[in-house]
């Protein structure tokens, strides 16, 4: 049997700007790309930035703080520097007034927003508990 592989956090999707992913959806709908074809698209830029992974890298340092308990500084720097990321996008979601996601195609640049947005909430509960967790330290 297979030993099961954890992925750490440099696998973690990374989080572009509005203004990256608008280029994007904007480039292609320029190509006109066909309803399914440009939902594809949108689903496989969009669905994985939910996923976060915060197991550590062993080929780096593990340390341990007074309590016993094991942390890894360059995984905690990055999950801070990626939860700083996170806010500003949903900040710049909210003052465009994106609507909140509703199951659809993505056919639309607010649908495609919405769809972004609804991402990067489920992407900020996870840092934002490890926030929490480094602070304690």
């Amino acid at each position: 049997m297979k030993p099961i592989q954890f992925k750490n956090y440099k696998e973690t999707q990374e989080l572009l700007s509005v203004s990256e992913y608008l280029a994007i959806y904007r480039e292609w709908v320029a190509q006109g790309l066909e309803r399914g074809e440009l939902s594809s698209k949108v689903h496989n830029l969009l669905i994985n930035l939910s996923n976060v992974y915060l197991n550590w890298d062993f080929s780096e340092p593990i340390l341990t703080d007074k309590h016993n308990r094991k942390y890894q500084p360059e995984m905690d720097k990055w999950a801070l520097a990626e939860f700083d990321k996170v806010k500003s996008v949903l900040a710049e979601l909210r003052k465009m007034n994106v609507p909140e996601f509703q199951p659809s195609l993505c056919e639309t640049e607010t649908e495609f927003l919405a769809f972004l947005k609804m991402e990067c909430d489920l992407r900020y509960r996870p840092l934002l508990a490890h926030s929490w967790r480094v602070g304690q330290r």
